[in-house]
């Protein structure tokens, strides 16, 4: 009976042994550390990717201080991109953009001096429209029908909902409808 208890009790203690050498084994093993890196290499080339196909570009000029052509992130404000190129110039008409707007792929951002008159944003193909995306409230109140109120809106809308895609998108502005913008659709671009 002894010899059983003996011969029990080293088996557990081989089963037990083996379990702590198995379990050392397991955490030095190169091929599940291997596995492990694959894995986080996968998730960063994804991710990679996504930043690639998420990426615009933006060619900021005027009065800031490192005027230069930018690849942020999609959704990315003025200030931001701003900030990246070094910050305004001491003698930058800071109040003349709108900082807090989104940006759009492909556009050229224009950040005027003290002093300067920017009658239209700078945007190929307006050839003198005012832009939906661009214009200060000062300017889309030249737009026949659009008093403050509705400048203020439409800043808002582009502020809050990103820039407007087709100049029928002025339409989801609340207070402009079809009536008006046939009014002014002759007179607008993005």
């Amino acid at each position: 009976m002894k010899a059983k208890w003996v011969y029990s009790g080293v088996i557990i203690l081989v089963v037990f042994l083996s379990g702590l050498f198995y379990m050392g084994q397991i955490k030095k093993d190169d091929g599940i550390l291997i596995e492990t890196e694959k894995t986080s290499q996968s998730v960063d080339e994804e991710k990679v990717t996504l930043e690639a196909v998420n990426k615009i570009y933006i060619h900021l000029c005027g009065a800031v201080k490192n005027p230069d052509v930018y690849a942020v992130d999609e959704g990315s404000r003025l200030f931001e991109i701003i900030a990246i190129a070094g910050g305004l110039d001491e003698d930058a008409a800071e109040g003349s953009v709108n900082l807090a707007r989104r940006v759009v792929d492909g556009e050229q951002i224009y950040v005027p001096y003290v002093g300067e008159e920017l009658l239209m944003p700078i945007s190929e193909g307006l050839q003198g429209k005012v832009s939906l995306n661009q214009g200060t409230k000062e300017q889309l109140m030249t737009l026949t029908g659009i008093g403050e109120v509705r400048a203020s809106a439409i800043i808002k809308h582009r502020t809050q909902k990103g820039p407007f895609v087709k100049i029928e998108d002025i339409m989801l502005v609340d207070g402009i409808k079809e009536a008006m913008f046939e009014k002014i659709k002759d007179d607008i671009g993005l």
